[in-house]
Parts: structure tokens; sequence; C-alpha cells
């Protein structure tokens, strides 16, 4: 599923998530709370990069200030997506048809995800 920074932790709408590879019943769960998450206003600019290691084409999508889910871009398997964003925006991996896959959250260093 993902890989990232281990045990990084991150605050979302007062939710705390570990990012690390976890199996799909933790991606299962973590996918449930996507009605409570949201991205915060922000002016701390960051970058957050995406890299697909997958067999699959993934979908990126940001999490507006309403916890609406806006398209930014779709991700060919073995390629790279780079975004530059806000810190505490909150972004959902899906596949093709708008699963869940995973969330991340921006943080003023930027981020790297990569997915299998």
């Amino acid at each position: 599923m993902m890989k990232s920074s281990l045990f990084k932790s991150l605050i979302l709408c007062g939710f705390i998530f570990a990012s690390f590879s976890w199996d799909s019943t933790h991606a299962e769960k973590i996918c449930n709370a996507e009605k409570f998450l949201k991205s915060p206003v922000s002016n701390s600019k960051t970058i957050i990069k995406f890299v697909n290691n997958s067999k699959f084409p993934r979908n990126v999508y940001w999490l507006d200030f309403k916890g609406k889910r806006k398209i930014h871009d779709k991700i060919a398997p073995g390629e790279e997506l780079t975004i530059d964003s806000f810190e505490g925006h909150v972004y959902l991996v899906t596949d093709s048809v708008g699963s869940c896959k995973s969330f991340h959250s921006t943080d003023r260093d930027g981020s790297t995800i990569s997915f299998n």
C-alpha cells in the first residue's frame, strides 16, 4: 500500500494518524475517517511528492476546506507527481474508481509519499 516516513504523526481535524506501511484493515479504518477530514487554512507553503510504485494508476485528490474531494491529478504506474501546497493540507490517494487507498498531510519540510 503506502510507504513513507516511519511513524510520522499526522494531526488531522482532531484525529491522530500515523503514516507508515499498513495492511488493508488499517487502510480501511483510516479511509472510513474521510468524512471528518479537511484541509486547514494555511499560508505556509510546502510541497508533497507522490511516487506510484504500483502496477495500477492512482488518483490524487485534495480535500478542500470543507472536506470535499477535488481531483488534483492521476498518476500512472512508475510516475511521480509533485504538488505545490500548504502546510497541513490533506490529500487522498484512490484507485481508478475512487476507492480510498490512503490519506496524507503536508508538513512544513515537504513530504515524499511512495505507494505500491
